[in-house]
């Protein structure tokens, strides 16, 4: 039960600072769902992680639209934060890579190379997508964030400043998911690759925020 209270309360806490991660307690719903309905699981304790947060979330959301008297915040992020499926994606990637600075390391030049970044531990974390021993619902999870860079709006992808803040959850949940890998399923080799993109950036990314602090 501490556990189980513990949980929820971070996942709310979480979900007030940013609504992305509502992603979280929906992966966890749709998990214990599936295993409800095929009689594995029971209702029980567990379910107040996804259950407290939607329904804290959803108090949050109403009082807020009450108190301000307009739209809903959800709805108001969503409009200015989500698109048609990767056009805004497709098109940053292309204006980028038309902008590719040789002679010095420009912004541009920055966020093309926190993509790819994100890219390998994308990819690293559906190479280990069936044999992780992470949850069900925190590998669904990563499916959900991942989608939903597709949908992000060209405010998040054109951005220069934000060293991918608005990007961290599939990284995080990328890294989860190889953390919970069995070490016999992960070479030296493969994770001395993924290292390898990693360092590049998290030096830029380091000496961009100490020279801008």
């Amino acid at each position: 039960m501490k556990r189980t209270r513990s949980a929820f309360r971070l996942v709310i806490a979480s979900l007030l600072s940013l609504c992305s991660l509502s992603f979280v307690p929906a992966a966890i719903a749709v998990t214990r769902l599936i295993a409800m309905a095929w009689r594995r699981a029971r209702p029980g304790l567990a379910d107040l992680t996804w259950l407290v947060p939607a329904a804290g979330y959803g108090l949050v959301e109403l009082a807020v639209h009450v108190v301000v008297k307009g739209e809903f915040p959800l709805l108001a992020n969503s409009s200015r934060n989500l698109t048609v499926p990767f056009t805004a994606l497709a098109d940053a990637l292309k204006y980028n890579a038309a902008h590719i600075n040789t002679a010095h390391l420009s912004p541009i030049d920055i966020a093309m190379l926190e993509y790819a970044t994100l890219a390998i531990f994308i990819l690293a974390g559906f190479a280990v997508l069936w044999i992780t021993a992470a949850p069900g619902h925190e590998r669904l999870a990563f499916v959900f964030f991942v989608l939903q860079l597709g949908l992000l709006s060209s405010q998040i992808w054109t951005s220069t400043f934000g060293d991918g803040r608005s990007l961290i959850e599939p990284y995080l949940l990328a890294l989860v998911l190889l953390v919970s890998t069995p070490r016999r399923s992960l070479s030296w080799a493969y994770l001395g690759t993924i290292a390898a993109f990693v360092l590049p950036a998290l030096a830029v990314v380091a000496r961009r925020r100490t020279l801008y602090m």
